[in-house]
């Protein structure tokens, strides 16, 4: 048939994508008022639009043509960009690692990388069990295999113990391990380590895995809207403590600090104790972008800069209005989900929500929430309910809802 043994050649279907056209259609039958759309992982406002922040984008009309139109300095991007995504990201945090940025069309292109670049066909890679899905169609396009760690256990708190036997595993079978761990604001359900499991962590990956290669690949995509900005980087001190076994990679995206998702750009930052390490990934990393895409968006990356450098301050407020809106979103929702019993996993903040439900009803309780106009998002034991793209009015009262309508199937 043309294409290689190994490929999937069954059609892709965006789930997310196709719920929130329905959500769309549903609007132009019903208005606006009649539907609670809580489907796309966007920012939208109080009034429903989507998110461009003004810091951002006058800055971005302010370049020339030549800037848009012309290749990056490297495959591994522009100098400047690279230098103050460190600094941004990073905050020097990490005072002793070694660390080099390679940058990417989005957060999506560092986790596209590190698969592409640590493990070998047919080695396993470690994934939450409740998480982005991506990262499961991913790892099929490098010819990977997938281990699901349970994301929490019984007391709602991060399951560090079902982790660490995941890794141990891993290291038994094939001498290295490669681990996604998606906090701050985990995707899809809010989640944030606290620095007790990250210190944990760490511990167990210098102490107890014998000197074996383990990857910490740290998806940070939501990072830039913690309700706690103050102190949402300070994890990043205990990963500075990795010994020499470990290596860690910062999947940072831009596109989503800056609200500019179609722009697609962000960065794999590498860090590691020992400099030639660094090298000889960041090379293998290089390669990979010259196959790939050859440079990221040239024009992404001197706006980036240039907000950075001209209109910080501007950006930091217009941002912050956001985050206190996803802050109140949240606190509406929760506090009324526990008010009417109705479970979700634990939330500390972000742009997602998910509720508790089980797989053998998960797919009929979606059913009935489309017949009610609630267009939200399937995964595993769970719905996903995007606080991101629900205005506060929308809040009220949602979770009453919620509540009723899986009452109603439960019999």
């Amino acid at each position: 048939m043309f294409i290689k043994d190994t490929k999937d050649t069954s059609k892709l279907i965006d789930t997310v994508f196709k719920i929130a056209s329905l959500a769309k259609q549903a609007k132009k039958e019903l208005g606006n008022d009649a539907v609670i759309d809580a489907s796309l992982g966007s920012l939208y406002d109080e009034d429903e639009k989507f998110v461009a922040l003004n810091s951002v984008f006058d800055t971005y009309r302010s370049l020339n043509n030549e800037e848009y139109a012309k290749y990056a300095e490297s495959f591994s991007g522009n100098k400047e960009y690279k230098e103050l995504i460190k600094e941004f990201v990073l905050e020097n945090k990490l005072i002793n690692l070694k660390t080099n940025v390679v940058a990417t069309p989005g957060g999506t292109g560092a986790i596209a990388l590190t698969f592409s670049n640590i493990l070998k066909a047919d080695e396993t890679i470690i994934v939450p069990n409740i998480g982005w899905t991506s990262y499961a169609i991913m790892s099929k396009e490098n010819n990977l295999n997938v281990d699901y760690y349970e994301m929490f256990n019984d007391e709602g708190n991060f399951n560090l113990m079902d982790l660490k036997n995941k890794i141990l595993n891993s290291l038994n079978t094939q001498n290295k391990a490669l681990v996604i761990i998606n906090s701050p604001l985990h995707n899809p359900t809010g989640y944030s380590l606290k620095n007790e499991e990250w210190e944990e962590l760490v511990r167990f990956i210098n102490e107890d895995c014998n000197n074996k290669e383990v990857i910490i690949l740290n998806d940070i995509a939501y990072i830039d809207y913690s309700f706690d900005l103050e102190n949402s980087k300070n994890y990043l001190k205990i990963l500075d403590n990795l010994n020499s076994n470990a290596l860690l990679v910062i999947a940072y995206s831009c596109s989503k600090a800056f609200t500019s998702y179609g722009l697609r750009l962000g960065a794999a930052i590498i860090c590691h104790k020992d400099e030639d390490i660094i090298e000889k990934v960041s090379n293998a990393y290089d390669k990979s972008c010259r196959t790939y895409w050859s440079n990221a968006n040239n024009g992404a990356m001197i706006n980036f800069t240039k907000v950075l450098k001209e209109n910080k301050e501007n950006f930091l407020k217009e941002k912050e209005i956001y985050i206190n809106q996803l802050n109140k979103r949240a606190e509406i929702l929760t506090k009324e989900a526990k008010e009417n019993n109705l479970e979700f996993y634990t939330f500390n903040e972000g742009f997602f929500i998910t509720l508790k439900v089980d797989n053998s009803l998960r797919d009929i309780y979606h059913e009935e929430l489309l017949k009610h106009n609630i267009y939200t998002v399937k995964v595993n034991d769970g719905i996903r309910i995007a606080i991101c793209s629900l205005p506060i009015n929308k809040c009220y009262g949602l979770a009453k809802k919620l509540k009723s309508i899986l009452n109603t199937i439960k019999g």
